[in-house]
């Protein structure tokens, strides 16, 4: 919904939102705890409830009791171990796997073909898997999550952690991307980081994807996957079910399956693809 340093200055103005096309303003009550209200001519005032953490300020926006805040490990960490910004895209594509998956299919260091792919629907949305290989008897493998509604997980570079990707849509033409950098083991800022600009350069930057560039075959195999889950969401929404991956007890707040992998293997001899399944760790980095 928004970044927590731009609450500095809502003592004295309210902070516009527009958020899946309805415009809103963010306040702070007495207690500086933040919330959301919106007012159209005609209609009855409404306010919707924010949870802040992480950097970042979460809302719900749905009918109903809101649901709770799903218990990822990054939303708990300390702040020193966390690297968040964000992006404005102008695109009605926000189903965007490119930046997690590409890191695997394009990296110089391993041969210039397509990787083999495999998706798993799980209860929490899909399980990317991508195998290339290196050279005899060697792959590259690795495990990307796309977490419904629109939640990507993959490896950091030079991080003991991982990236997330979470997309919001504002309209059906645009979109914020908020990227988290998760550093499970010591502060960011005593790791060395790839180049690229610190996040105050361009939390607020608008910046266009490029549309005639086409993504490789297999990102369209992925995103494909994806929207045929999303419509399967939105089918179960509209018979009257519940949507999937909406936690409302603390027991089912926990996310055991959730891996995030990245490691060179040895090819089976029989030369059967390795796309093992039914982990049991927690969201992490497997090197």
């Amino acid at each position: 919904m928004a970044l927590s340093k731009e609450l500095q200055n809502l003592a004295e103005l309210p902070l516009p939102v527009k958020v899946l096309g309805e415009n809103l303003s963010l306040f702070l009550d007495d207690h500086g705890c933040p919330f959301l209200y919106a007012a159209e001519k005609n209609k009855p005032a409404k306010q919707y409830p924010c949870v802040e953490t992480a950097g970042i300020v979460f809302a719900y926006l749905g009918a109903g009791e809101a649901p709770l805040l799903p218990a990822y490990e990054f939303l708990s960490a300390e702040e020193s171990r966390l690297q968040v910004c964000r992006v404005r895209h102008e695109s009605s594509d926000w189903i965007d796997l490119e930046e997690a998956i590409r890191i695997y299919g394009s990296s110089d260091s391993i041969e210039n073909s397509e990787p083999s792919i495999e998706v798993v629907r799980t209860e929490f949305g899909l399980q990317i898997y991508m195998l290339k290989t290196l050279r005899e008897e060697m792959a590259y493998l690795s495990l990307i999550n796309f977490i419904l509604p629109c939640i990507s997980a993959f490896t950091a570079p030079n991080v003991n952690g991982y990236n997330v990707i979470w997309n919001v849509p504002i309209s059906d033409k645009s979109y914020w991307k908020y990227k988290i950098t998760y550093s499970s083991d010591k502060p960011l800022d005593s790791v060395v980081m790839p180049n690229q600009p610190e996040p105050e350069s361009f939390a607020e930057m608008d910046l266009s994807r490029n549309c005639e560039r086409e993504p490789l075959g297999y990102i369209n195999q992925a995103k494909m996957e994806v929207e045929q889950l999303l419509l399967s969401a939105i089918r179960k929404v509209v018979d009257g079910k519940n949507a999937p991956h909406v936690i409302r007890s603390a027991e089912k707040n926990r996310f055991d399956s959730l891996l995030i992998l990245s490691k060179i293997i040895n090819i089976p001899r029989n030369g059967s693809p390795f796309f093992p399944q039914g982990h049991t760790q927690p969201l992490k980095l497997d090197h």
